[in-house]
Formats: C-alpha cells, structure tokens, sequence
C-alpha cells in the first residue's frame, strides 16, 4: 500500500509541474508574467538594431543619364589673333600671314601706306575668275590713323555709318585705299560679331564709268571691334545669274555712256535690282559670307 501511495505521490507532483510549465508558458504569451531576461535583451537589442538600420537607410534613386556635351569644333581659320568659321562651300581652305608695314616712297604715286597687317587668303574660292582676289585684312586702327590721312577719313565714316545705320550713302568706308571710286552700293546690312560691328555691301570700282558685272562686283565687309583697336576689311567675289560675264560684252556705245542722265538712270535701275535680288540667289549666298564675320574674333596677345 505505501508503494503505491508513493507512486501516486510522484505522478500528482509531475503532472503539476508539467502544468506549471505550461501555465508559465500561457502566462508569457499573454504578457502576464515576463520573459526571461537574457533572452529578453537579446530580442530587445536585436529589434532596436532593424529599427535603427530602417531608419537610416534612404533608397539611392536611379542617376539620370545625362549626355557628355560634345567638345565645341576648332575654328577654320586661326592664324595669330584672327579666328572665324566658313562653310566648306566657300573654299577648301583658309590660311593667313603677316605683311609688315610700309610707307611708300615720294615717286610712288598711287601706293598708300599701310601698318602691319595680318591677311587672310582662301584657296579653291567658290568664284574662279575675278578681277579680286579673296581676301580679309585685319590692322591696327589707331597705327593705320597716325601714317594715313585716307585711313582718318575711312574710319570715322565707318563709325559715322555704324552709329547712324546709314543705308542710303552713295560712299561707303573702304580700306585699304585704291585708286578708284565706288560705281554702285547695294544690299547694305549690319553685322555684329564677339567685340565688335561692321557694314557689308556690294559694290564695284573703277576709274570710269562701267555697267554692274561679274568680274568686278564683290562683297565688301568693313567693321571695327569695340575698343577700336582693330579694322577689319574684306573683299571677296560674288556672282548672280542676272548680271553679265564682263563690262566689255556692252561695247563702246552702251547708252549710258552718252550722258549723266541716262548713267543715273542705269545706276538707280541698277542698285534697285541688286537690292531686291534675294541674299541667297547670289554665288556664293550672302548669308554665308556674312556668317564668316559673324563667327569672328579679335583677340590680341595679352
């Protein structure tokens, strides 16, 4: 009897303890009784530490690809402190050099003096055969002033003209100086460019009267940069459709040789069709020789 009073004992006292395991287990779920300590920092510390890392974390947005600017193109012709763009219709290429001054002799009747200038030449021109060669000069103006008075009288015209915006003027500023006189003006406008202005015109020269043709019109730019340090200059041929080969395919009896009334007539008739010829209907276009001195620069050697 005592064994089995025994036996009974120590089956009550494992069912108890197995319920007060499993109570003590309800007990913590609820919140009732509390964890056991160690484990308790560890969950505490571990949950904290994914907070903390949470919280710091900013998403990396996606970068935007960006395009690499492309690198701006070199100018077509750079020679000293000179530098300006063309299209490659105009001509194959561009080179300049610098001729140094020269005052001429008391016998050198129709020479002109000149400062140190540097000169832009072109080779295979879009116009072949022409009484001018293609060039653009680039001088000293205040040098040019102290050894030519035709330079003085050139120069303030050009500013004249520039200030005013004349368009109207039977004479417009021409250098450098040459024994002839200006027969007709046209298709006059103003250019601006980096530090400086100018006035581009039509014309043709001589020593007499002569009707409008394709060996001697061109395209004239004449302009100034602001400080008025430096004239540009340049004469470069054109051509248009309308306007004969030569002055000689008229002859000797060409009507307006007869008298100053008729030539006014001509001259008049003459300007007012080279005027409203459109800019590109010439060869080459006057958009892109005016573009050559809109892309222009002076910039001296400091």
């Amino acid at each position: 009897m005592k064994t089995k009073y025994i036996a009974f004992f120590f089956l009550i006292l494992f069912a108890f303890l197995g319920m007060s395991c499993s109570l003590t287990s309800i007990l913590r779920d609820v919140g009732i009784l509390p964890p056991d300590t160690a484990p308790t920092i560890i969950m505490i510390q571990t949950k904290l530490a994914v907070q903390t890392v949470e919280a710091q974390y900013t998403p990396t947005p996606t970068p935007v690809p960006t395009e690499t600017p492309e690198p701006t193109p070199l100018p077509d012709l750079q020679y000293e402190y000179v530098s300006f763009y063309f299209d490659p219709s105009l001509a194959s290429s561009a080179q300049g050099e610098t001729i140094p001054e020269y005052i001429p002799g008391e016998d050198e009747v129709f020479i002109y003096p000149e400062p140190e200038q540097v000169v832009i030449s072109f080779s295979n021109y879009v116009i072949g055969s022409h009484f001018h060669e293609p060039l653009i000069r680039v001088f000293p103006a205040p040098r040019y002033r102290e050894i030519s008075e035709g330079a003085v009288f050139n120069l303030d015209l050009l500013h004249n003209v520039l200030s005013e915006q004349l368009r109207d003027e039977d004479y417009y500023p021409l250098l450098p100086i040459v024994p002839a006189g200006q027969i007709f003006v046209s298709q006059v406008e103003f250019i601006n460019f980096e530090g400086g202005r100018g006035v581009r015109y039509l014309t043709q020269l001589g020593q007499a009267l002569a009707p409008a043709n394709n060996n001697d019109i061109f395209y004239s730019f004449q302009g100034l940069t602001d400080d008025g340090q430096f004239f540009i200059s340049a004469q470069l041929p054109v051509h248009h459709p309308e306007l004969p080969n030569a002055s000689g395919d008229f002859g000797n009896d060409w009507e307006p040789y007869t008298s100053q009334e008729a030539w006014n007539e001509y001259k008049t008739e003459t300007e007012d069709a080279l005027n409203n010829y459109p800019a590109d209907s010439y060869a080459p276009s006057l958009i892109l020789l005016d573009d050559i001195f809109r892309s222009l620069k002076i910039t001296p050697n400091e």
